[in-house]
């Protein structure tokens, strides 16, 4: 009989995303994920919220230098709609997997692709919780 793994995800930025993903891609069947997260949103972190970008700001890479996640950025890109499009400055006609785009943007696509992760987990059967506006003070192992 395979034991429970418990693991726990501390901080739900682009990091703990791609932590996240690869715990998934595991397929472990005991596996129950822990997410803490010290601010109100998954994905985006500092760097790519309004705590840490502008509209002007963009990203340093591209959809071509990130690792695979859900959809990809282009397909995430041209999935938007043409208000969102122009508040962020894009033309989807001119759009490639080789542009940057803003910051701000980039965090939504990181949250929406954390939504999409969870669907994924728990549809093998892979237990979520996600407690947000957490902050992680000390780690301390339990007896079984």
């Amino acid at each position: 009989m395979q034991q429970d793994i418990h693991v726990a995800i501390i901080g739900g930025g682009p990091s703990g995303l791609f932590m996240y993903k690869r715990l998934i891609e595991k397929n472990l069947s005991a596996l129950k994920i822990s997410i803490f997260e010290s601010r109100k949103q998954l994905g985006a972190g500092m760097p790519y919220s309004y705590e840490g970008a502008t509209a002007e700001h963009l990203t340093n890479v591209s959809d071509h230098e990130i690792p695979a996640m859900v959809t990809t950025i282009e397909e995430y890109v041209q999935s938007l709609s043409e208000v969102t499009l122009r508040t962020y400055g894009i033309d989807v006609d001119d759009f490639n997997r080789y542009k940057v785009v803003p910051r701000l943007l980039f965090g939504r696509y990181l949250s929406e692709q954390f939504m999409l992760l969870k669907r994924e987990a728990d549809a093998k059967g892979i237990e979520t919780q996600v407690y947000l506006a957490s902050q992680v003070s000390d780690i301390i192992e339990m007896e079984r």
